[in-house]
């Protein structure tokens, strides 16, 4: 009989004590500061007056999963268009802001500081356009490497 008593008691302690309602924005809460959920809002328990109620509650965004990101990268299709090719703004002239880059191919320009500044005005004048070309890298199927090492073969040097 103690076995069974004491069992009906350790169930109803961890068992929730009341049903969960849903939420709504001027309905009765329980603690000041307490938080819920529902129907994509977070609402939280204030004071009005006397009373405890649930606020407007704000519109809480759904959590980014990688799932979802991968969904919204679009599939490269066989039939894409051509890259747009960028008109490069010209060498030495002003640009806004160092280290900004614009790309058309393997060429691009980069906003390099080209010098001495002693006023906010002369540092604006001596931010230019500077060319550079990208380099290529070399990969594994660029290279003339044999895919399997040749017993007593001689080290060479790739440069």
């Amino acid at each position: 009989m103690r076995k069974s008593l004491a069992f009906i008691l350790v169930v109803a302690l961890l068992s929730p004590l009341h049903a969960v309602a849903a939420v709504k924005a001027g309905d009765k809460c329980a603690k000041l500061n307490s938080t819920a959920t529902n129907a994509g809002k977070k609402y939280t328990c204030i004071k009005s007056g006397s009373k405890l109620i649930w606020n407007k509650g704000q519109v809480v965004k759904a959590p980014v999963t990688p799932a979802a990101v991968a969904a919204a990268i679009p599939a490269p299709s066989a039939t894409s268009a051509p890259v747009q090719q960028v008109e490069l703004p010209k060498e030495e002239s002003l640009c806004p802001k160092v280290g900004e880059k614009v790309m058309n191919g393997d060429r691009g320009m980069r906003c390099t500081w080209v010098g001495h500044a002693t006023s906010e005005e002369a540092a604006l004048q001596n931010m230019r356009w500077r060319s550079y070309e990208v380099q290529k890298i070399s990969t594994s199927k660029s290279n003339n490497y044999s895919l399997t090492p040749t017993e007593k073969a001689e080290c060479s040097n790739s440069g």
